[in-house]
């Protein structure tokens, strides 16, 4: 069995003092002074990695789409031969 570090036997000697004792108001803050300081000695969490999603999309969307990609690139070449 592994070493629990100091501050958390302290937290959990303080929980069963509390549950020993109700209604103590030293022991209450007693836990809660002991729960701050292990709190503000604990190291971040990781944040996870947002993951790229694939975007679901109808039956034949991207097709459309490259449709009318084409159509407006037709148009614009057109226009330019139209001018010059």
């Amino acid at each position: 069995m592994a070493v629990a570090d100091p501050l958390h036997v302290a937290m959990r000697m303080a929980n069963k003092l509390a549950h020993d004792l109700p209604r103590n108001l030293d022991i209450a803050i007693l836990r809660h002074a002991v729960r701050q300081l292990v709190t503000a000695t604990a190291s971040p969490a990781a944040v996870p990695i947002r993951k790229r999603r694939r975007r679901v999309v109808r039956a034949g969307y991207w097709a459309e789409r490259k449709r009318a990609q084409r159509a407006r690139a037709r148009a614009a070449k057109a226009a330019t031969e139209a001018t010059g």
